[in-house]
């Protein structure tokens, strides 16, 4: 989709993206996803599950795996550390 604002393909936009900042669009995704589940994981009131849909994962497990991929250790932690 931000590819299509700038009118070029998916492709030619990441490597312009990587170009000019030095990142991917893949890893800039991951990384504005990244913190926005770590600013959702502070309320309480939000389970885990509605945490990975509001940042675009279908499945709640795919998104506990990347997560403790990305930073290193699993939604809980994040959370707990933020209450």
């Amino acid at each position: 989709m931000e590819a299509r604002v700038v009118t070029m393909n998916a492709t030619n936009f990441s490597s312009e993206l990587n170009i000019v900042a030095g990142i991917g669009f893949v890893a800039t995704d991951v990384r504005v996803r990244f913190k926005k589940v770590r600013s959702f994981l502070t309320n309480p009131d939000w389970r885990v599950s509605k945490v990975a849909f509001e940042v675009g994962f279908h499945s709640s497990a795919r998104f506990s795996l990347s997560i403790r991929n990305i930073g290193g250790e699993p939604p809980s932690k994040y959370r707990s550390d933020a209450i």
